[in-house]
């Protein structure tokens, strides 16, 4: 089941069209990820994949099938964009280059009801249950939050 935050400050939800747009669904999958990409910058960006990979190795982090595995079981966020993986910063430890632990609680609660493109713009937008602030920028110091803040999405995505 693909859903979306309906307070989304996306232009749109993930992978539909702008509502009465004649725009082509790849054109709005297109702003969909600039505005993905504006939102994660205060968090540390998003890179490819293959980039992560290239500074995860650089500083000695997982390896090529640690990465994959991590995106395979959806352990990580990570979205598709024109045939490249794209990964948000904020969820590594970029000193000691690994997955930042607060990150599984959070995806166990929200991987069931959210697409990998939904979950990727739960972690950037302000959030209301995180009085506006952004799960991507309080993991760390609000983990406690940022989880509660799974679980209600959750609800309401579950009706």
């Amino acid at each position: 089941m693909q859903t979306f935050a309906m307070s989304s400050s996306l232009p749109f939800p993930p992978y539909f069209e702008a509502p009465g747009s004649r725009a082509p669904l790849a054109l709005g999958v297109d702003m969909q990820f600039i505005a993905l990409l504006d939102a994660y910058r205060p968090s540390g960006g998003l890179a490819r994949t293959q980039e992560t990979l290239e500074l995860f190795m650089r500083r000695g982090g997982p390896d090529l099938a640690h990465v994959a595995r991590w995106m395979a079981a959806r352990e990580v966020v990570c979205l598709d964009w024109h045939g490249q993986s794209w990964m948000p910063m904020f969820q590594f430890d970029m000193v000691e280059m690994v997955q930042l632990p607060q990150l599984a609680s959070v995806l166990a609660e929200l991987n069931p009801v959210y697409s990998p493109w939904a979950l990727a713009a739960w972690f950037a937008e302000p959030n209301p249950w995180l009085d506006g602030e952004r799960p991507a920028d309080v993991l760390v110091t609000h983990h406690a939050g940022v989880l509660d803040a799974a679980r209600a999405d959750r609800f309401v995505a579950l009706g």
